[in-house]
């Protein structure tokens, strides 16, 4: 059976684009053999659905004041924090809830840009993603649509993951590092890979450096560590990774707000709106971006 409780907020907060924003993955419609239907989007009476840190999470949104929250455990156990916490203290941390997003929208808005842009999303928060889980996302993602990752991600899981059982179905949560460090080749690449055994194998090499590392994301978290030193050791531990995936699992899921992961949608915005404001950019896409040309649009972001 699920715990349940409602969480009443005191700030605007939409749900549906928060968790379909592609931070994380897991969040969506299952059928009861805890496949996911559809990402992003909730069942038929509301209820969005996600396995993971430990346990199988539901969320409602019945009124733009009120959360209701189900979880399969009454604690759940957030990476970096010193104890577990009751469902709704979770569901505050997992959104950054202790920030004030009016103030955060305030500083934002001295560009007018990002300002017309939180007038039409005004309820979207940052999510903290489990870092296995955001990492693994982000291995996956290269070439592929955000529905793609996801589905992904739950093969994966359903290939590899613990099984939970519930009221609403059996669920399987995203693999840890060492049952990833062990997966075969072909296996791993046959869950959706877009570039096969060679993806598949450098997905394995990542998470074998993580698995004789436990300690590797408490390590370059923002309590511990600085962005440009954090960045740094993600890079070097992903296997034929770019610079994008780095900075994807410190903003996401290490509290590297500095973080700004250069996708194609990034890069396509600031050409278009900036591209007189950074100099000397010679890509012409995403795909194409030198590594300084990457870490220049990055500096871009983080002086504005």
């Amino acid at each position: 059976s699920f715990f349940k409780t409602k969480l009443r907020l005191r700030e605007p907060f939409d749900l549906s684009a928060t968790l379909s924003s592609g931070a994380a993955f897991c969040w969506g419609r299952y059928n009861r053999r805890g496949r996911l239907e559809a990402f992003g989007q909730p069942d038929r009476d509301g209820w969005f659905t996600a396995p993971t840190y430990g346990c199988v999470l539901r969320l409602r949104q019945p009124s733009p004041d009120c959360l209701e929250i189900e979880s399969s455990k009454d604690r759940v156990e957030p990476a970096g924090l010193p104890r577990p916490l009751p469902p709704a203290d979770f569901i505050k941390w997992h959104f950054r809830m202790e920030e004030s997003l009016r103030d955060v929208v305030r500083r934002i808005s001295a560009d007018a840009h990002v300002a017309a842009a939180a007038r039409v999303l005004p309820g979207l928060r940052l999510i903290r993603v489990e870092p296995v889980e955001c990492l693994l996302a982000f291995l996956a993602s290269p070439q592929n649509r955000i529905s793609k990752i996801a589905l992904i991600l739950n093969t994966v899981s359903r290939t590899y993951g613990e099984r939970i059982a519930t009221d609403c179905g059996t669920f399987y949560l995203p693999p840890d590092a060492s049952r990833l460090a062990r997966a075969h080749a072909a296996k791993l690449a046959s869950c959706g890979m877009r570039y096969g055994v060679p993806q598949a194998r450098n997905i394995i090499r990542t998470f074998r450096r993580l698995a004789e590392d436990g300690d590797f994301f408490r390590r370059n978290c923002r309590a511990a560590r600085p962005y440009e030193s954090s960045w740094d050791n993600v890079m070097s531990a992903c296997a034929g990774a770019g610079p994008k995936v780095s900075d994807c699992v410190c903003l996401f899921a290490l509290d590297h707000l500095e973080a700004v992961p250069v996708d194609v949608h990034v890069f396509n915005s600031t050409v278009r709106l900036y591209r007189n404001r950074i100099r000397g950019l010679r890509a012409k896409n995403a795909n194409f971006l030198t590594l300084r040309e990457y870490r220049r649009i990055g500096d871009f972001y983080r002086r504005r």
